[in-house]
């Protein structure tokens, strides 16, 4: 249910760099209005996925590249904003 996902944007082709974040946001709503999602990608990129399979579980997986500064506000302004299924940061720990 997770795969069949075909990328719609991408602007971001590398992992986020040591002073970034990638927030994860995953819609259920195929109906989903992405330029909402869009005006959040002004702090750094945005990559749009979309689902091909009826199955899958997620209408769309967007990943927003953004400066570890902004990462909180971004996350809190699209949780007030707009609706989407989950979301989160994710950051790769490094030993």
């Amino acid at each position: 249910m997770a795969g069949g996902y075909s990328c719609l944007q991408l602007e971001c082709v590398n992992e986020p760099k040591a002073d970034e974040s990638k927030i994860l946001v995953f819609t259920i709503d195929p109906q989903t209005d992405l330029d909402t999602f869009r005006q959040f990608s002004v702090h750094g990129k945005l990559n749009i996925y979309e689902a091909y399979y009826e199955n899958c579980e997620f209408a769309y997986i967007l990943e927003f590249f953004v400066k570890n500064e902004y990462a909180g506000d971004v996350l809190q302004q699209l949780k007030i904003l707009t609706d989407f299924a989950e979301a989160g940061i994710y950051k790769e720990c490094t030993a």
